[in-house]
């Protein structure tokens, strides 16, 4: 009964836990772990572990089974405790990384691991958690556009349309979009959001009235798209995404000119913002 009590099992935890039992075959096959570039590991042992035996049998390798110069050390308060700080120059970001823990690990009554445990770990990608991160502060103050460079646009449309799933039924978007390039280095991902995000989000003591008689129209039909502001010094202006199907003047007038779904922009300025909302259209042919 000792000697059961005595044996030496090892859990690596962060969210997730795995037991190794010392002198016995036992493994658990582990889920990857996406973390940060800083991360630092804790290896939670039932025992305290023989310190001259750490330095040789923790260590953290790269896919090319390079050792990594992570700080390895027992924590002083209890000696339970395996610390694995990341590296001064942190780990790369978006690679496989492994720790790993060799059968010369031994807890100080002389038990060793039977069998070498490894545990795989990603590094994130620090360029797409920085661009979801500034995409998702756009999205929350309901901006229009998001700067981006243009290398980045690929991604940056990837990562957007993550944001916006992630944020459905909070705000409405209706469309994502990449502008053109300003230049070598300045591009941009671009929000359209329903007249619902507009109603909520208006200046501070603002009534915006909106009236559509019907948001389908048949071909040819007329109607006036009325957007009205109670703050002195605000623009309301109008376009159309697929001026094909609708036209509309500075005024609201809108005529339905051929059959399909596009969407009418109402662009709000107020002293030096601007926000651009869209309502959804549909043009019918009425025979």
């Amino acid at each position: 009964m000792e000697k059961i009590c005595k044996k030496f099992n090892i859990a690596l935890t962060l969210f997730l836990v795995m037991f190794f039992l010392f002198k016995v075959n036992y493994s658990v096959e582990a889920n990857d772990k996406v973390v940060k570039a800083q991360k630092t590991w804790t290896i939670k042992l039932n025992m305290k572990v023989d310190p001259s035996t750490v330095k040789d049998n923790v260590t953290v390798i790269d896919e090319k089974c390079n050792t990594i110069p992570a700080e390895v050390y027992l924590w002083k308060l209890d000696e339970k405790f395996i610390i694995i700080d990341a590296p001064k120059e942190e780990y790369d970001s978006n690679k496989i990384y492994y720790i790993v823990l060799n059968k010369g690990l031994k807890s100080i009554y002389g038990d060793n691991l039977n069998k070498r445990m490894v545990y795989k770990f990603y590094v994130e990608d620090k360029e797409a958690d920085f661009l979801y991160n500034k995409i998702e502060t756009g999205l929350k103050h309901h901006v229009n556009k998001v700067y981006i460079r243009p290398e980045e646009q690929e991604k940056a449309l990837k990562i957007a349309k993550k944001v916006v799933e992630n944020h459905k039924g909070k705000t409405e978007v209706t469309d994502i979009g990449i502008g053109e390039n300003l230049n070598d280095k300045t591009s941009w991902i671009s929000f359209q959001y329903d007249i619902k995000t507009f109603w909520g989000y208006c200046e501070e003591n603002e009534f915006v009235t909106i009236n559509l008689n019907s948001r389908i129209m048949p071909v040819g039909e007329f109607n006036f798209l009325n957007v009205n502001s109670n703050i002195p010094g605000s623009k309301i202006t109008y376009d159309v995404k697929d001026k094909n199907i609708l036209s509309i003047d500075e005024n609201g007038n809108i005529r339905a000119l051929n059959a399909g779904k596009t969407f009418i922009y109402v662009n709000y300025s107020y002293r030096g913002t601007y926000k651009s909302y869209s309502i959804p259209i549909e043009v019918i042919n009425n025979k």
